[in-house]
């Protein structure tokens, strides 16, 4: 048989599998047509099973599985329906590489689900994106693949807002049924949700041909959910039951998760509606999106009677256009061998006393409040006028344009600031051209210089240009019809909301709260002013709606806001890495959902997300033992801090130097061995660790050197304070000339906080280790890969007592932990004024500190002994991964 007959033939096996019958039953079916020969099928069996397997062994996206998981999608075919026509469409929209993302996620998406056909059980699956990332577009690129397979209902739980609701519906119409309107019947509309009364009865459209396809997107509010159910209970089951549906819970960390109040037997009204709308469902498959995973990951998985996403987890690749909080915030090392990020020079710092004067201190004082033209709103607004004359010099005047101005939830306040935000405009129209120019001009040129378009890959505008577009922006020509900028203020109260005509570009200045703080995307977003507060994990990233694509106009996004905001950003930058490097391991191991417990790192004073969703979380169980931890956050602005730190390292020092004379090492260090543990631990007790430090600012450390001195480990320690041969300052500490380090702050840090990224070199952790050069190894004389054997080396009971890794000598105490001091000059300076960062701006900064700082590294031996250290798991089983999980080795040695 030719090529053309063996694919009818593998389309006949796709057809018989997407029945559900197994890819045996199928052969063995086809086998029964007497003139198809044996030799034919089992080349169609062999290319089929080529299909499958692509699919599964797909590097991105990474998915978590349930064992049990039936393979039976082969991907697209030439002569779908839906698909086709939507992939044209986005890959004229994203370009070859993002378009492959979304037709490989969502392909994978699809080889998740059950079968169509068959008595396959209903499957639960999770997909995690990022925040304004494309998960639209990703989930109706998954209806139109599975419409394609034979799944005839859609149901879509779009948010709790209308205009959420409203913007999915448009999408999916859009995107997906545009293309083949005729094979679509939809139960709602734009501007209406499901309604019960006047629907005709379901029964009749599905005793209709199997062709058609129908859609219900759906608020997830009580009273559209419950009309919902009340329909689908009116069908005749065993309709339903050949009537395979597709969920797609879009945000299903809100409103969807089980709220109740533990020992309550009723569930909360959205989880138990959804649940119930499943049980009218018997052939069905549920699939959640959100970017906020943490309540979804933290169900009780081993309640079957729950939205727990039991078959499978899917991290969606983050696309290469996307600006999400790691690259807007930057973030700190995941590990000592992952490079931190330092984000984008985008964040423009609200000071707190400014912030006060923008929004109401609590629910009493809203009606009378009244915000003040703060100068950083002021900024805020004059470059967003900038920004947008910009994007007009650029040919972009057909295009949304969109400020955001988000500081409290409380509605009374918005309008208020609203008319403030008006006023400020017509006093900058008021101005004279020339005047207005020189005001803006400065701001330009700051800002310009700060971020350059290059940076981002944009083209720089002269200002000249952007002058020239100056007045069209503000609509300031008294010829012009009406201003082009428009106050919007968007909340539930609001008569007139935030809108984006399809057929013209609008200039939006919005403010808002609540309603703008999830799922819903901001036309063009391109300025930020932000001081709401909250703590909330989830809530916090839901908030930042200036994540996305900013294809045009990367240079011109900027996002004002609290120092405190942005650190919290900068953390969640780290967690969500973190969560998404635990997905990587997981699978790379096999791991089950029912396996799947994320450590979802915790913050001093953020939560991971309300209590009453995390009932099943449980605190995991860490150690320090074989673990590297340092202090690169160090606090340079409070000179009593500072002294405190001083005076804790001199007393260290002097118990030290008791009966143990310093030991020089390499010329630069000074050695003290065999020191007790309690002069360690009364340093440790009064040396001050920033809180940005968890895990060692809290009292998890000294818990677990208790816990391992009660066990007859850890009682003394080796102790080295650390120079450079390149030092010319020096510090007297307890009668010691000790040389001072020049480390250079990253340059994003904040005023009071200086990120010296790492303080320790791989050298460092062999400082004990009796070295006869005077100078401190090079990378030929100790790689990484020794530096891993040293660590190990260091606990003497495990690796064995006189057998030191090759080519290390050994030396007395090399079992001990090693705890490394940096003595740092308050005036560091950057080695080279000519390094860059990412972002093409200075990579460095000076140190300009109180006084001089104390940086500081612990090095543990292995020990079988664990401490929890602070992280929120569900209650699913990780012990078997995480006893293997590798520590990683510090960063090499960088002094700015």
């Amino acid at each position: 048989m030719d090529d053309e007959s063996i694919g009818q033939l593998v389309d006949a096996l796709t057809s018989k599998v997407k029945s559900g019958k197994t890819l045996p039953e199928a052969r063995a079916e086809l086998a029964r047509v007497k003139w198809y020969p044996a030799a034919a099928i089992d080349l169609a069996v062999e290319r089929y099973v080529e299909r499958l397997t692509a699919i599964r062994h797909l590097k991105r996206p990474r998915v978590i599985i349930d064992e049990r998981h039936f393979e039976w999608y082969p991907g697209p075919s030439a002569d779908d329906v839906f698909w086709p026509p939507m992939s044209r469409q986005s890959l004229a929209r994203l370009g070859p590489d993002d378009h492959k993302l979304v037709d490989d996620a969502s392909t994978r998406i699809v080889s998740l689900l059950a079968p169509p056909s068959g008595n396959h059980a209903s499957t639960r699956g999770l997909v995690l994106g990022h925040v304004q990332s494309g998960k639209t577009g990703n989930f109706t690129a998954v209806m139109a693949k599975a419409a394609d397979a034979g799944y005839r209902m859609f149901i879509v739980l779009a948010g709790m807002h209308n205009n959420l609701r409203r913007q999915t519906q448009e999408r999916v119409e859009r995107d997906l049924v545009a293309h083949a309107r005729e094979r679509w019947h939809l139960f709602t509309e734009a501007h209406e949700d499901f309604k019960f009364r006047g629907s005709r009865p379901l029964d009749s459209y599905l005793y209709a041909n199997d062709h058609q396809r129908y859609l219900c997107v759906v608020k997830k509010n009580t009273a559209p959910l419950k009309q919902l159910k009340r329909w689908l209970s009116k069908a005749q089951s065993s309709l339903l039951a050949e009537c395979p549906v597709l969920i797609v819970d879009d945000e299903a960390d809100q409103a969807s998760i089980d709220t109740s109040p533990a020992g309550t037997a009723k569930r909360s009204a959205i989880n138990r509606l959804i649940l119930e709308l499943l049980g009218k469902l018997p052939h069905s498959a549920y699939v959640g999106y959100t970017a906020t995973p943490f309540a979804n990951v933290l169900i009780d998985t081993t309640n079957t009677n729950d939205l727990y996403p039991r078959d499978f987890i899917v991290d969606l690749p983050r696309p290469k256009a996307y600006f999400g909080a790691e690259r807007l915030f930057g973030r700190t090392a995941l590990n000592a061998d992952d490079e931190p990020d330092d984000g984008l020079d985008v964040i423009r710092e609200v000071p707190q006393t400014e912030a006060d004067k923008v929004k109401p201190s609590s629910r009493a004082d809203r009606e009378s409040f009244e915000p003040e033209p703060v100068p950083t709103l002021v900024d805020a607004l004059h470059w967003f006028v900038i920004a947008c004359a910009t994007r007009f010099a650029r040919g972009d005047s057909g295009r949304h344009m969109t400020m955001l101005v988000h500081t409290t939830l409380y509605t009374d306040s918005h309008r208020e600031l609203g008319d403030l935000l008006g006023t400020l405009l017509n006093e900058l129209r008021a101005l004279s051209a020339a005047e207005r120019s020189q005001r803006l001009k400065a701001l330009w040129k700051t800002e310009t210089e700060r971020m350059p378009a290059e940076v981002v890959e944009e083209t720089a505008i002269s200002w000249s240009e952007i002058e020239k577009c100056l007045d069209e922006v503000l609509g300031a020509d008294p010829s012009a019809p009406g201003n082009r900028i428009r106050v919007v203020v968007d909340n539930n109260k609001s008569s007139f909301r935030l809108d984006y005509p399809e057929d013209r570009g609008t200039i939006q200045l919005v403010v808002g709260g609540n309603t703008l703080s999830r799922g819903l995307t901001l036309d063009g977003l391109m300025v930020s002013y932000f001081v709401r507060t909250t703590y909330l994990y989830d809530t916090l990233l839901q908030m930042g709606r200036w994540f996305g694509y900013r294809k045009g106009y990367a240079d011109l996004t900027r996002i004002w806001m609290t120092a405190e905001l942005r650190d919290h950003f900068r953390h969640l930058a780290l967690v969500e890495a973190e969560i998404r490097t635990d997905i990587k391991r997981y699978a790379r191991y096999g791991a089950t959902p029912a396996d799947f417990g994320p450590r979802i790192r915790c913050h001093s004073t953020l939560a991971v997300t309300s209590p009453l969703k995390m009932r099943a979380a449980v605190a995991a169980e860490r150690s320090f033992s074989g673990q590297v931890k340092q202090t690169f956050l160090l606090e340079r602005s409070d000179a009593d801090l500072l002294a405190r730190n001083r005076n804790a390292v001199q007393a260290l020092l002097r118990e030290a130097g008791i009966g143990r004379p310093p030991e020089p090492v390499w010329k630069t260090h000074t050695l003290f061995r065999q020191v007790p543990v309690q002069a360690v631990r009364e340093f440790l007790d009064d040396y001050e660790i920033v809180p940005q430090h968890r895990d060692l600012s809290s009292n998890l450390l000294p818990a677990y050197i208790d816990q391992q001195v009660a066990s007859g480990q850890l009682w003394h320690w080796n102790v080295a304070v650390i120079g450079s041969a390149r030092s010319t300052n020096t510090i007297d500490l307890n009668g010691l000339n000790l040389p001072l380090l020049q480390r250079a702050p990253l340059a994003d840090s904040s005023s009071n906080l200086a990120n010296l990224k790492a303080v320790l070199s791989t050298a460092d952790l062999s400082v004990d280790f009796g070295w006869d050069s005077s100078t401190p190894p090079k990378e030929a004389d100790i790689d990484k890969a020794d530096a891993l054997a040293l660590r190990r080396w260091r606990d003497k009971e495990r690796v064995g007592r006189n057998q030191p890794p090759h080519p290390l000598p050994h030396a007395p105490g090399v079992g001990l932990p090693l705890l490394l001091i940096y003595p740092i000059d308050k005036d560091s300076e950057p080695r080279s004024i000519l390094s860059r960062g990412a972002n093409g701006q200075p990579a460095r900064a000076s140190m300009g500190a109180a006084d001089h700082l104390f940086a500081i590294a612990l090095v543990f031996p292995d020990s079988p002994s664990a401490t929890p250290v602070g992280y929120i798991v569900s209650n699913a089983e990780i012990a078997a991964l995480d006893a293997d999980a590798e520590q990683p080795l510090p960063d090499e040695e960088d002094e700015g």
